[in-house]
């Protein structure tokens, strides 16, 4: 494999779709702290360069390929996951998107195991990724340091008079696992069809609800604190100049967060990064994986240095140019609209957004080619009917709507939890049925947290951090069952 073809494809095994947009969400909730979480994942496939060449080469040892088949599963079913929020936002069925994304990927796999069309869809994808920020920056006047001072001081995000949600009015889509929108400030909403609106309401400590029935361009007024009930469906127009419920309350509070304690911060950090490290380790030194070269390192490294860049831009931009797409929690699919938005009324808009949608898809058809190569690499999981299944098995997955950054992190814990001890450690061929025990430990103690985690809500610092971050728990399980191996070998 040549250093190009290499590095094009360690760039599409880790940049996936649902990995691009996500990382402009989590510095649009957690401000400088989503910085540190991008940056992680962006050096993270950088230690799985590291561990290649020395361990390239080495005997598959039993239960690897099944792993390997597990995650690449979770990462196809999490940018499944995106292909469904996104037709929902463009207004088709999920099902509409999941099928024929999966469709396409299914007919250009049938024609290549990921050796030849990543050279060129891994460019093609970032530069549909730039244009679209090229032209914001220029409609913007600000380039990105500029921008990102302008957010830093601005004292509210408000929405201004040529928002959608204040001269047509739109339907709110919620952020998974909330209900409610919180208004800082008395605002008055318009119900654009009749129809009730009902409100939370806190008075002297106590929480009732007040309904409203109204007709069309009918208005009620809220107070700062109430929290207003949103209907799936229901259309709302709002005040201009008025805060946007759920955008940060200020720039400096955006750009310079409340730190947490010492003890449970460095605890989710530290369980972030030993997930995002160890599903990179994992996805880089597969079954088969070829050393990489200083040349391979570098380019792949380049491409994730102009991933995070593009995500913190587009992150600056959307709050400085767009706060309104808080409104309902930030979702991947929304940042979609940013172009649109900054160029409203104007052509220029809906085609940047088509460019940038395109990218995506390119950027999916990119990963998906090179998670085929990787398992078409050893042959009890290269089978194509095993292919088959997997797609088959996302695509039904798909159908009920999960959080795709959580998915992704599941996989990336799923790789770390299995894969990666071994591929730090290495171990001695003569061991391979042992290192297969220790494997299948980790996955057992990987799915009984995950299970876990489904069904009860843990407290504390520690017992958070294990259930959102199985691997912290179930990679030592499976490297202290690899180091006793080698102590029995030697």
């Amino acid at each position: 494999m040549s250093g190009l073809h290499a590095a094009a494809e360690r760039f599409s095994l880790w940049i996936t779709p649902a990995l691009l947009l996500s990382l402009p969400v989590e510095l649009l909730i957690r401000g400088s702290e989503g910085l540190w979480a991008a940056l992680l994942v962006v050096v993270a496939p950088l230690f799985g360069f590291l561990v290649i060449p020395t361990h390239s080469g080495a005997p598959a040892r039993p239960g690897s390929a099944h792993a390997l088949v597990l995650i690449a599963a979770v990462l196809v079913w999490a940018n499944l996951l995106l292909a469904g929020d996104v037709a929902r936002w463009l207004g088709y069925p999920r099902a509409v998107g999941i099928v024929a994304v999966a469709a396409a990927a299914v007919v250009l796999t049938a024609f290549d195991a990921g050796r030849g069309w990543g050279l060129a869809l891994a460019p093609a994808a970032l530069l549909a990724l730039f244009v679209p920020l090229g032209a914001v920056v220029a409609g913007a006047g600000r380039l990105p340091l500029g921008a990102w001072s302008h957010v830093a001081s601005a004292p509210a995000f408000r929405f201004s008079a040529t928002s959608p949600w204040v001269t047509e009015g739109r339907a709110i889509t919620l952020r998974p696992g909330t209900d409610t929108l919180l208004f800082e400030d008395e605002h008055r909403v318009t119900s654009v069809d009749a129809g009730a609106l009902r409100i939370l309401v806190g008075d002297a400590g106590h929480a009732r609800v007040q309904e409203w029935k109204l007709a069309v361009d009918q208005s009620v007024t809220l107070r700062p604190g109430d929290r207003l009930m949103v209907e799936p469906g229901q259309r709302l127009r709002f005040e201009a100049d008025k805060r946007v419920p759920g955008a940060p309350v200020s720039g400096a509070s955006w750009a310079d967060p409340p730190r947490q304690s010492f003890g449970p911060g460095l605890v989710a950090l530290a369980a972030f990064a030993l997930t995002v490290v160890g599903g990179a380790t994992a996805l880089l030194t597969g079954p088969g994986g070829d050393p990489v070269s200083r040349t391979s390192a570098a380019l792949a490294g380049g491409g994730y240095l102009l991933v995070l860049v593009w995500a913190e831009s587009w992150a600056t931009y959307t709050l400085a140019l767009a706060p309104d797409l808080f409104l309902g929690g930030v979702t991947p699919e929304k940042l979609l609209e940013l172009p649109a938005l900054v160029f409203a009324g104007d052509l220029r808009g809906r085609v940047l957004g088509a460019v940038l949608l395109l990218g995506g898809f390119v950027a999916f058809l990119a990963s998906i080619t090179a998670l085929r190569g990787l398992l078409a690499r050893d042959r009890a999981s290269g089978d194509w009917r095993l292919w088959s299944a997997i797609v088959g098995a996302t695509v039904l997955a798909s159908v009920w709507p999960q959080d795709p950054w959580k998915v992704l992190l599941l996989g990336f814990g799923l790789g770390a939890s299995t894969l990666a001890p071994a591929a730090w450690i290495g171990i001695p061929p003569e061991r391979s049925r042992a290192a297969g025990v220790a494997l299948g430990g980790g996955l057992f103690v990987f799915l009984i947290l995950v299970a876990t985690g489904q069904l009860w809500q843990l407290r504390g610092a520690w017992a958070e951090a294990v259930l959102n971050y199985p691997a912290l728990l179930a990679m030592p399980v499976n490297a202290g069952g690899l180091w006793l191996v080698r102590r029995l070998a030697s």
